[in-house]
């Protein structure tokens, strides 16, 4: 539900850093329908005014956030 998806550490620490590097980040796609439809969201979609090359930038420097490809 609404309120797990949010209180998921991992999700607001990824939000308050981008913040931090005043950057945006919003919920889109799926995850925004299946909320408004009630249903619980099997995976969430991020959008962000930060550029890829920003994006690397605020999560290779920071030491609590990794990567995967």
């Amino acid at each position: 539900d609404y309120a797990t998806l949010f209180s998921s550490v991992q999700l607001k620490y990824l939000f308050s850093l981008f913040h931090e590097h005043q950057h945006e980040i919003r919920l889109v796609g799926g995850a925004v329908r299946d909320l408004l439809l009630g249903a619980s969201p099997h995976d969430i979609d991020l959008a962000t005014t930060a550029t890829t090359e920003d994006t690397l930038h605020i999560i290779q420097g920071d030491s609590n956030s990794e990567l995967f490809y």
